[in-house]
């Protein structure tokens, strides 16, 4: 009897031990899951280091990335100090957000300004004439003196687009639609002048009074497939108004 009472103990004793080693093993620390990250997470994450800054132009001022830099005083100085602090500038073909009612002068002063902090071009982005789309236009900054025989187009101040060569000569004059520049005679007339160059750029300008909305439909109709593309495909802009029919000077 007292052989049975001391075994059962022992089976209890034996039993209670392996329940405080089981307990002890669970309060144990263990090692921590990844946290799972919501879409609300990502969202706020920083962006990716090579992300370009955001660069908007309108007729009151230029925007890098959230700061405000207004057209007067030194604009071009303070606009290219601003564009050299962000070092992916350099080199880069910078997107650029420039509004239909900027002034030609603005979005050249932006565009100045990317040249001088090292850009290697531009993407301009404007609403095409319908404002329903957004359209592109290539624009590269280009030490190299420009082929005598490289199409200009201007738009003045009266609407007319005037076409002529970078060397010079005599020049073709488009009068005003009833809605603006005419741009299908505009865009024809720069059309046949590429035709017979062998340049690859052509140069769009325009008086200071002009929007910039204009010069960016000239150039879109310039290079409409359905009207024939142009066979110069690299645009450059004008930083001055240049002088009809008179030799190129950048």
């Amino acid at each position: 009897m007292k052989r049975s009472l001391f075994a059962a103990l022992f089976a209890f004793a034996v039993a209670a031990a392996a329940c405080d080693d089981k307990s002890a093993a669970d309060a144990k620390p263990q090692p921590d899951a990844p946290p799972k990250v919501t879409a609300s997470a990502r969202a706020a994450a920083p962006p990716a280091a090579d992300t370009l800054p955001s660069l908007n132009v309108d007729e009151a001022a230029a925007t890098l990335a959230g700061m405000r830099i207004d057209f007067s005083g030194d604009a071009r100085g303070k606009l290219t100090a601003a564009l050299e602090g962000s070092p992916k500038v350099r080199g880069s073909m910078m997107p650029v957000e420039a509004m239909r009612n900027a002034t030609m002068p603005r979005v050249s002063t932006a565009l100045a300004a990317l040249k001088a902090a090292g850009a290697r071009g531009a993407v301009l982005r404007t609403a095409t004439r319908e404002r329903s789309v957004i359209g592109e236009l290539v624009v590269e900054f280009d030490a190299a003196a420009p082929a005598p025989c490289s199409v200009v187009a201007m738009v003045g101040k009266d609407s007319a687009i005037t076409v002529w060569a970078a060397g010079g000569g005599s020049a073709q004059r488009f009068a005003h639609g009833m809605a603006g520049p005419d741009l299908t005679l505009g865009s024809e007339g720069m059309r046949k002048a590429s035709a017979s160059c062998d340049s690859q750029v052509y140069f769009l300008g325009a008086d200071d009074a002009v929007k910039w909305g204009l010069v960016f439909d000239l150039a879109l109709a310039a290079r409409a497939f359905e009207a024939g593309a142009m066979r110069a495909t690299q645009a450059r802009v004008l930083l001055s108004a240049p002088s009809p029919a008179r030799k190129l000077r950048e």
